[in-house]
């Protein structure tokens, strides 16, 4: 029997969507499996991250937006 290979197929997903604006850039590509890629756009469909995250911040974090910013500044070194 062969042996069975975890996430074998992989996609190629845009972080920032080609119908947004985004381009095929190394910097704009994300692999993942194909199951994950699927489930981000059943989430997220063609959001960019500046809006899923404002998505998040108004319907899941009551709109604490200077927590998270500053939150993610302190883990991430982001101004």
């Amino acid at each position: 029997m062969g042996r069975k290979h975890k996430n074998k197929h992989k996609n190629k997903h845009h972080i920032i969507p080609r119908s947004r604006g985004g381009d095929s850039k190394l910097e704009n590509i994300a692999v993942v499996d194909a199951k994950k890629h699927i489930s981000y756009h059943e989430l997220f469909s063609n959001k960019t991250p500046d809006e899923i995250i404002e998505t998040l911040v108004k319907k899941y974090w009551n709109g604490q937006w200077d927590y998270v910013r500053d939150a993610y500044g302190r883990n991430n070194n982001a101004g």
